[in-house]
């Protein structure tokens, strides 16, 4: 058999920037299996505000989130800044979206 990545609660158990796969229709295993978590959707409550610094919008958790819970997938594109720079002005330009900025933290230290 193959391991799963996530403990009977639902935490992620595997190791930072390992990869997972969940379980899917072509699995034999029920709609209820504990490797099915990112596609039963976001459990914690998220809100989007306007930063008090000026630097535009935000999205942050309306309650603390334990280590290992899954929050959310991204599902946007990620480009580097030079793309993201060519890209906004043809957006400007053509009025239809913006682009925004993801900080990132790599901190996966225990």
């Amino acid at each position: 058999g193959h391991k799963f990545a996530y403990t009977k609660t639902g935490k992620v158990k595997v190791s930072y920037g390992t990869p997972i796969y969940e379980c899917n229709a072509m699995c034999e295993c029920k709609d209820d299996c504990i490797n099915r978590v990112v596609q039963k959707g976001r459990k914690i409550p998220v809100c989007i505000f306007r930063t008090p610094n000026g630097r535009g919008w935000g999205v942050k958790s309306c309650s603390l989130i334990r280590k290992n819970t899954f929050v959310t997938e991204y599902v946007g594109e990620l480009v580097t800044a030079e793309v993201a720079d060519r890209k906004g002005e043809q957006y400007d330009k053509d009025g239809v979206t913006y682009l925004f900025d993801l900080d990132f933290v790599d901190d996966h230290s225990e």
